[in-house]
């Protein structure tokens, strides 16, 4: 399921908690975790060690790794973001969205056709990279990037009819009014693993394409192609700093992100309880 929520439609529960795909209150998620030598196992390839994280707001936090689900075999490990960094990235966001709104359609439109040539150049590396955090068949994988770099192009191709003005219609006689496209601001994306480029890539070509700015909050056990994206992003041409940055955050941090005044938006693809939480 797919949910986009603007800024009006944001009040979530107190506690959340995320395994893999979207959201899971305690008990289901508690049945999904089990005890091991490197920490706790959170559904498909994830571990988080046993240190304590309760809030965004806590000090000394977690660190999670990334693990092969074929093999067992580790692949990363990752600091998550402290309640320090979480701000610095969202003030760097809301920084950059003042900027990059200012862009022209066209400019834009060109760093997404670069951002589809990255895609397509590093198809095979990052298909690979998908294959061993979450599983997917590598042919599958490789396609995968491969779709991300044809919407991409579809974008920068078709941007300047989609953004387009159109009439309003249904109106009363004489009246004459105008849709509009207009950037929101910074967006955040929760995203699962099944896709792990593909989800990510489908939110974030038509946002940049606006002039909005993101923010990911990938599923923890693909954290490497959440990371190889940013730098695929920011590779392309688009600023480094701020128009897109993943956030090493838990689910139950989730909640503080989005009350933040500087989102102005979220989507997540996920669960209906998902869907429902945020």
């Amino acid at each position: 399921m797919s949910l986009c929520a603007s800024r009006g439609f944001r009040r979530l529960p107190s506690t959340l908690a995320c395994a893999d795909s979207g959201f899971f209150d305690g008990r289901r998620l508690a049945s999904r975790t089990h005890s091991t030598p490197q920490g706790r196992l959170y559904g498909r390839g994830t571990y988080l060690s046993d240190a304590t994280c309760p809030t965004l707001h806590s000090s000394p936090f977690i660190r999670c790794s990334s693990i092969n689900p074929a093999t067992g075999r580790e692949i990363a490990r990752y600091d998550l973001h402290d309640a320090a960094e979480v701000e610095r990235r969202l003030a760097r966001a809301a920084e950059a969205f003042q900027r990059f709104r200012n862009t022209s359609l066209e400019a834009r439109r060109a760093g997404l056709s670069r951002l589809a040539e990255v895609l397509d150049d590093r198809a095979d590396a990052l298909g690979r990279l998908a294959t061993d955090e979450m599983g997917k068949p590598l042919a599958q994988a490789v396609a995968e990037v491969h779709k991300c770099a044809a919407a991409c192009r579809y974008y920068a191709d078709h941007g300047e009819t989609l953004l387009a003005p159109r009439p309003a219609k249904h109106l009363p006689d004489g009246a004459r009014a105008y849709v509009v496209h207009q950037p929101l601001g910074p967006i955040l994306a929760v995203m699962p693993w099944n896709f792990p480029f593909w989800q990510v890539v489908r939110f974030l070509a038509p946002a940049l394409l606006l002039g909005n700015v993101g923010l990911l909050k990938h599923a923890s056990n693909v954290t490497g192609c959440a990371l190889a994206l940013e730098a695929a992003v920011a590779d392309a041409g688009f600023e480094r700093k701020g128009v897109f940055q993943t956030l090493l955050i838990e689910a139950k941090a989730v909640a503080d992100v989005i009350a933040d005044p500087r989102i102005a938006g979220a989507t997540v693809t996920g669960s209906e309880g998902a869907g429902r939480s945020v």
